[in-house]
């Protein structure tokens, strides 16, 4: 299967999820948020694949959640439709979640290969993966806090223990999205 902005290999019992849209440095677009959950399940269900491996095409693994899905949900002043706004953000950020469960939930581990940037979201799925490898050359930051919004994403799933009992992991998580600092691969 394959988009404008990922697509997946397979080689043997290996699945290679790759985000290939180099324009936007692997942004996460609207297509994977709906897609990737039904990919992870079936890979699943399937029986074959014994791992997942998530990276992306170019010099970085994704600068995060694409901003114009979001900009749908920024009132404008005079807007009389505030709460229908804010009350669709709610399900498309419960919608987001699911790509989280579905990489806890396979019972074959993730590995999330980062170079480059992983920036906000994409730091959120790197965490839910099993396990992470980053290059020397691969930064992290939550760009959210920098803009004054709370990072959801990343929060929600810490705690609400998706990421099975890694107690101290995270934490060290919590601490990098609730500041606006950038590691580097070797501070995280």
């Amino acid at each position: 299967m394959a988009t404008s902005s990922f697509r997946i290999e397979r080689r043997e019992t290996v699945a290679h999820f790759i985000l290939c849209d180099s324009a936007s440095r692997n942004a996460l677009k609207r297509d994977f948020w709906m897609q990737f959950p039904k990919i992870v399940r079936d890979l699943d269900r399937d029986g074959e694949i014994r791992a997942l491996i998530l990276r992306g095409d170019g010099n970085h693994f994704s600068s995060g959640i694409d901003v114009s899905l979001l900009s749908a949900f920024v009132a404008e002043p005079g807007d009389r439709e505030l709460g229908r706004s804010r009350a669709n953000l709610r399900l498309m950020l419960f919608k987001m979640h699911e790509v989280f469960d579905a990489l806890v939930k396979a019972r074959f581990p993730s590995i999330a290969a980062v170079q480059g940037a992983c920036l906000g979201g994409a730091l959120d799925l790197a965490t839910a993966c099993d396990i992470r490898l980053a290059t020397s050359d691969a930064y992290f930051s939550i760009q959210e806090i920098q803009m004054g919004w709370s990072p959801t994403l990343a929060l929600f799933n810490v705690f609400r223990g998706s990421f099975r009992n890694r107690w101290l992991e995270s934490w060290r998580i919590l601490a990098v999205v609730s500041t606006p600092t950038e590691l580097s691969s070797w501070d995280s």
